[in-house]
């Protein structure tokens, strides 16, 4: 599939929510809940399954908008 179609593709699973708190604050309760939720050996397990180039959370802490998530 050429760039021209897929970029003409809707979203298929894009979710928004204002939030009345500083980006700082923000990023770092997300990557809280992250950590919790994806830094358990589970989801290392089947990101590394499914075969997942990233199958462990990484990057610098606290997280930002490139920090990758396992899977």
């Amino acid at each position: 599939m050429d760039d021209a179609r897929i970029a003409g593709l809707p979203y298929a699973d894009e979710h928004t929510a204002l939030v009345d708190a500083e980006p700082e604050a923000l990023w770092r309760g997300i990557g809280e809940t992250l950590d919790r939720s994806f830094g358990r050996a589970g989801p290392a397990r089947y990101a590394r399954l499914v075969g997942c180039a990233e199958r462990t959370a990484s990057g610098p802490r606290p997280w930002g908008p490139s920090s990758p998530a396992s899977g």
